[in-house]
């Protein structure tokens, strides 16, 4: 029986160390005919050198290969592996995330005994190092009591699924089509809700065959990188409202959550108080009234006529009243916990911890290489 090719497409900007881990991971899986298409996006590392040095270290029906690219972004860089791709299936890696070592036989198997699926999903372990260093889940599939589906958990905010838990059918992905490119961020939010809205057919395994990388320490936030972070965001809740109306599934249940998901950006704008800041969140806000009935919309108006005339007080009155009408329909303001405990024994494989292990080993040696020189 002929194999097919998986192809996994990893977009990278620098991060050599732990490209090269990622690249392992692929190299450990019992799954033999892999395409691994590692995409450059404009690093100043010498990331074609790395990939290199790791396509020496394929085994059988295995291929390493680097494209090349100026800085565009993740997305255009996942664009341009899914155009240069030769698998059946797709999977996507962040270089800095580890495949367990089965992950693609195991899902690959699940795709090729059920035809009609379009993708086929996995749980998620978090980890900051090693895996198995922090031993909580990313998500559930299924949360008891929780009444909402999957794509009413992506508009709460509640990412189901991290970006490299899928295995896809490549007609599914072209079928979605590409990952959007102005997005700096809420790439992988938009993507899910692209392809839920083309209600794809999809299925679990309770097994954890992925493991996404959180980095530890602290982080800094500028007010420019605040508002590029923003105006991502916002563009992804228009493509997905979009999204949903043109599927025939903007109920009125999701429109409550979309209008959440707008109100909780303008919380997150509340610091921001230059002209671009608040220019942005009244951007949200007019939004989140694009999905009001046409009675909501009338006494909003009229409330804001009726209100201070200086910008803070019309916001202030559209703010409250969308926020009332929210919670009088006890939609939840915060997003569901995504991370929870794991449970049982989750060993993580020797081989797995042999290849980071050598790829740290490698790149210390490296390292050592380019301080005597």
């Amino acid at each position: 029986m002929i194999t097919p090719t998986v192809s996994i497409i990893i977009p990278t900007h620098d991060r050599g160390d732990l490209l090269m881990e990622a690249v392992l991971s692929c190299l450990v899986q019992s799954y033999d005919s892999l395409d691994v298409v590692v995409v450059d996006d404009g690093s100043s590392e010498d990331i074609s050198g790395v990939v290199d040095v790791l396509a020496g270290q394929a085994r059988g029906g295995q291929h390493v290969r680097c494209l090349q690219q100026e800085r565009r972004g993740g997305n255009v860089a996942r664009n341009s592996g899914i155009r240069e791709a030769t698998g059946e299936f797709i999977q996507f890696l962040d270089s800095d995330d580890l495949l367990h070592p089965e992950k693609i036989a195991v899902q690959a198997a699940r795709l090729l005994a059920s035809p009609h699926l379009d993708m086929t999903c996995c749980l998620t372990e978090v980890f900051c190092t090693v895996p198995g260093d922090r031993r909580v889940l990313w998500n559930f599939p299924r949360v008891p009591g929780w009444e909402y589906d999957d794509l009413e958990r992506l508009l709460l905010q509640d990412t189901v699924w991290h970006t490299g838990a899928p295995l896809w059918r490549r007609s599914a992905v072209e079928r979605i089509g590409d990952w959007t490119p102005e997005l700096v961020c809420w790439q992988d939010w938009d993507y899910n809700v692209k392809a839920l809205c083309q209600r794809i057919a999809y299925d679990w395994t309770d097994e954890i065959l992925f493991y996404a990388r959180v980095h530890d320490g602290p982080s800094t936030c500028t007010i420019h990188s605040l508002l590029a972070r923003e105006e991502s965001c916002l563009l992804a809740g228009k493509l997905g409202q979009a999204r949903l109306n043109d599927a025939g599934l903007l109920d009125a249940r999701k429109r409550y959550l979309l209008m959440w998901y707008y109100l909780r950006h303008v919380d997150a704008l509340l610091g921001a108080n230059d002209h671009d800041g608040r220019a942005l969140r009244a951007q949200f806000l007019k939004q989140a009234m694009t999905l009001c009935d046409q009675r909501t919309q009338t006494r909003v108006l009229r409330a804001m006529l009726m209100a201070n005339t200086a910008m803070g007080g019309r916001f202030a009155v559209v703010y409250r009243m969308l926020k009332g009408l929210l919670e009088r329909e006890t939609i939840p303001a915060k997003p569901f916990n995504k991370t929870f405990p794991v449970l049982g024994p989750s060993p993580v494989p020797d081989s797995l911890l042999r290849a980071i292990e050598s790829g740290m080993d490698s790149q210390t040696a490296k390292h050592a290489n380019d301080a005597k020189g």
